[in-house]
């Protein structure tokens, strides 16, 4: 089905398809798919890390937060989370302390990712690695600052959040519940869930899609709605394709390197594209929200 949704991507003039969501874990990041001749093929991962971070900063900086002064738990380190732990250790954005969380067979490879960031990145705080067997476990919830990104649903439980925890979000489904997120944050204001893999290109974005005669049919003609992003954000995976095409930022298939993360960050500061507005779903926190979660749960400086 990949295969044929590049080929049909090719026909319509593309140059360059992105891989999203779930696509990349499922092609072995791209490279199971059958070669299309004038179309290449990116994860998009590395502009979604950029992403990730942006907005980590984004909201660190709208809750007066400092992330070198967090212990920041990373839940989920696959290709995207890992990618966005060295792109952010190369910034660099060394916080006191890291907490990773993995399923218990990545334990090694999380054990040899600790060693680069102290070998390769300069990292000087704490590593301290966990396995997560079903729901995250306890160590992770002793994090106010939490980064997803993982395929499995549901593994952080909303009520354990410690008032004062943001999370930035760039799981697939979302890492938690998403109707007990808003509702913790609409009722009583003491965390902060967002979003962590968009960003905003200065400008509106103006959005068509094309499909199959056939698959038209069966979507009937609620296509804007249901398919297009909002105008104000695009999705950094999404996003990587654009960049490709016009030869401003390397299509990656297969795992990224940190410095094909560092070539793309500095792609999207030079086009001035930063995070999009924070967002949760279709909730989104007013500046009064921002301003009082700040006020409570915010750092001295930050």
């Amino acid at each position: 089905a990949v295969d044929a949704a590049a080929d049909y991507a090719r026909r319509l003039g593309a140059k360059t398809a992105a891989l999203t969501g779930l696509i990349p874990a499922l092609t072995d990041f791209g490279r199971a798919l059958q070669p299309c001749r004038g179309l290449a093929i990116t994860t998009g991962h590395a502009t979604t890390a950029s992403a990730v971070v942006l907005t980590a900063i984004s909201v660190a900086r709208a809750a007066a937060r400092n992330l070198t002064n967090e212990t920041i738990a990373f839940v989920g380190l696959g290709a995207i989370g890992s990618a966005t732990l060295r792109l952010m250790s190369e910034r660099p954005i060394h916080p006191d302390r890291l907490i990773l969380c993995d399923v218990p067979a990545k334990i090694r490879e999380l054990e040899r990712l600790a060693d680069e960031l102290h070998t390769a990145f300069g990292y000087c705080g704490d590593i301290e690695i966990v396995s997560a067997h079903g729901a995250v476990p306890a160590e992770v919830y002793r994090s106010k600052f939490i980064l997803g990104a993982t395929n499995v649903p549901g593994v952080l439980e909303i009520d354990r959040l410690s008032p004062g925890t943001i999370v930035v979000d760039d799981s697939f489904p979302h890492c938690f519940d998403l109707d007990r997120a808003i509702g913790r944050m609409s009722s009583r204001g003491d965390v902060l869930l967002v979003d962590g893999g968009l960003v905003s290109p200065p400008g509106t974005i103006e959005w068509s899609v094309n499909l199959p005669v056939s698959l038209a049919a069966v979507l009937g003609h609620h296509l804007e709605a249901s398919l297009l992003p909002h105008s104000a954000s695009i999705t950094g995976c999404i996003l990587s394709s654009l960049l490709a095409q016009d030869d401003v930022a390397l299509a990656t298939a297969g795992p990224v390197s940190a410095a094909t993360c560092h070539d793309h960050w500095r792609t999207l500061e030079r086009m001035r594209i930063g995070a999009a507005p924070l967002g949760c779903g279709s909730w989104s926190p007013s500046a009064a929200y921002l301003d009082q979660f700040g006020g409570r749960f915010g750092q001295p400086g930050g």
